[in-house]
């Protein structure tokens, strides 16, 4: 008989630690991961998305993840892939700013005493609020349970898109008080290089704004214009610029600065309009908030899913000194 006891007990012992392990296994499932690019990630947000439920990833953990999600989707904007990124738990960035340069080291003679002092250039701090953005993308019942693609799968992606388009749009296009800074609006007074005659730019205007960056030292400057500017400077006609519109044509760059066409800017021509942008876009500094919700959203009455999504992003020129522009007279 006692034999027989500590059999069961045995048994009892072992399906408990099976029990255990089961659940250990559970619990793994359904725990998010944040390892650096790893499947569970993704496995995760698919399962909870398939179930309906919210995945929100928050915290220092989740730092990784967001950074590895957005850096593909960066690297292919023409915009975004060039400006300083920096990723945080916390919903602030600070990033320490030397404003304006240092004065120009000058000679100085042995034993020299009473020199000035540069009372311009200060290291200071400037900070990154970033304030909510929301995406919002509504996906019928037939496309979720009966199309050929894993829409739960592909959903961190398709909004990691979407908002860095909204990156991109913000840095060329925001307002001078927006989150993301737009780049066009905060360009100092004194760095505005007034175009030589009404309307567009002419050539010879783009070349100003090209020497002025080259003669400042900047980190792979660049000149961005919209559509409509970049057409009326390859149609220009009997200038004597004529190299230099070949040399857009050819290589998009004017004086070897790269020239950028983007949709996002603008071409107002509204006296005093600022419409060419040249500058350093590693001066661009975002931060984006490692806090990402998905929240799927049932509408009474309705067979669509509306899955909403909503992450906390800022950014702005860390040095305003170092941006150019032309503006239209």
């Amino acid at each position: 008989v006692k034999t027989i006891v500590e059999k069961a007990e045995q048994a009892i012992e072992e399906a408990r630690a099976m029990k255990a392990e089961v659940l250990k296994e559970r619990a793994a499932l359904q725990t998010p991961s944040f390892n650096e690019g790893s499947a569970i990630d993704y496995r995760f947000i698919e399962n909870e998305l398939a179930n309906k439920r919210t995945v929100t990833l928050n915290g220092a953990g989740s730092v990784s993840f967001v950074s590895t999600l957005f850096k593909a989707a960066l690297q292919k904007s023409k915009i975004a892939s060039r400006v300083r990124v920096n990723y945080g738990a916390s919903s602030s960035t600070v990033i320490p700013v030397l404003a304006p340069r240092p004065a120009v080291p000058s000679e100085q003679a042995e034993g020299a005493t009473g020199i000035s002092a540069d009372n311009t250039a200060a290291l200071s701090g400037k900070t990154i609020q970033p304030k909510a953005f929301f995406s919002e993308l509504p996906i019928s019942y037939e496309a979720l349970k009966m199309g050929a693609a894993n829409l739960e799968a592909e959903l961190p992606q398709i909004f990691r898109d979407a908002f860095v388009t909204a990156m991109d749009n913000g840095i060329v296009a925001g307002g001078s008080s927006a989150a993301i800074k737009g780049i066009f609006t905060t360009v100092p007074a004194g760095n505005k290089i007034a175009c030589g005659a009404a309307g567009l730019p002419k050539l010879e205007d783009m070349v100003n704004l090209a020497e002025r960056l080259n003669d400042y030292d900047l980190d792979s400057p660049v000149i961005i214009v919209s559509p409509t500017v970049h057409a009326a400077l390859l149609a220009e006609t009997g200038s004597v610029y004529d190299f230099i519109k070949e040399e857009l044509a050819r290589n998009k760059s004017i004086l070897g600065v790269e020239v950028i066409v983007t949709g996002k800017a603008p071409s107002t021509l509204t006296a005093g309009s600022v419409i060419a942008w040249g500058g350093s876009l590693s001066n661009y500094c975002v931060g984006i908030a490692a806090d990402l919700t998905i929240e799927p959203i049932r509408v009474p009455g309705s067979t669509v899913t509306h899955y909403q999504a909503v992450m906390a992003m800022g950014g702005t020129p860390v040095v305003d000194g170092n941006m150019f522009a032309l503006k239209t007279v």
